[in-house]
């Protein structure tokens, strides 16, 4: 008679692992923000054609600028490169917002005080070279001036 006891074999169940390239994305709190912020910015330093979101965003966003500069017709070369400029910076620092919004990204970080002190200097400087012949800003001191005169 065999004493012997057999071992009994339990049937391994295999982990699946899903193939590299069918990873599913982290779902966040916003599905739109997907992109580190440096990424980002190499993506918008790329010729983009306009189909990805963020493209269609920069061009509402130069068209803007450029009707406030008094359309296309009146702009020469060095205020659309500089209305370029100020239009990657002010996405950038969106972003940047947003990411800090979700807890991903320090608004203290030094390249973002950087940038949004590049930025104003931008627009500064285009306000400057358009003449400001648009409307004024309203200062803090004529708003309140304006609601003194209301109340």
């Amino acid at each position: 008679m065999n004493t012997r006891k057999t071992p009994i074999k339990a049937k391994k169940t295999r982990k699946r692992t899903p193939k590299p390239g069918k990873l599913r994305p982290a779902r966040g709190t916003d599905p739109k923000v997907k992109h580190g912020v440096w990424s980002l910015d190499r993506l918008l330093k790329a010729d983009l054609d306009g189909r990805l979101a963020i493209a269609k965003q920069r061009d509402q966003l130069e068209a803007q600028w450029v009707d406030h500069c008094g359309g296309l017709d009146s702009l020469n070369p060095a205020l659309l490169s500089l209305i370029k400029r100020i239009t990657h910076k002010e996405l950038i620092s969106q972003h940047s917002e947003k990411m800090s919004l979700l807890g991903r990204f320090d608004l203290s970080d030094k390249h973002y005080l950087a940038l949004s002190n590049s930025l104003r200097l931008d627009i500064l400087a285009l306000e400057k070279l358009v003449g400001g012949n648009k409307s004024k800003v309203q200062t803090l001191e004529d708003y309140i001036e304006t609601q003194a005169d209301k109340g």
